[in-house]
């Protein structure tokens, strides 16, 4: 029985980490929001296009590098990338047309 208790509380804490973890991700992405607004005012200033294959492709690879040497699934890696990377264009797109 006290056996079961300890898993229990040791679960609960590694579910406190997660969220911890969690709390910090999503931090990070609103920081990185902010400067996907800077980067779209200046190309919407200098008349830069939003999207560019080649800076993204390199993005890409590099982020599955990263996550390789940490033991990650690159695909995985690359999956949320290619979601952050859609909501940045999304987001420079409404800035372009305000």
């Amino acid at each position: 029985m006290q056996e079961q208790i300890a898993k229990q509380i040791t679960l609960e804490e590694l579910r406190k980490q997660i969220d911890l973890v969690d709390t910090l991700l999503i931090k990070c992405l609103a920081k990185r929001q902010d400067i996907v607004l800077q980067i779209a005012k200046i190309k919407k200033q200098e008349n830069l296009p939003i999207f560019c294959q080649e800076r993204e492709n390199q993005l890409i690879e590099e982020r599955k590098m990263s996550a390789l040497l940490l033991d990650l699934d690159s695909d995985f890696i690359k999956d949320i990338f290619k979601n952050i990377l859609n909501n940045s264009r999304k987001t420079q797109e409404e800035i372009r047309w305000k």
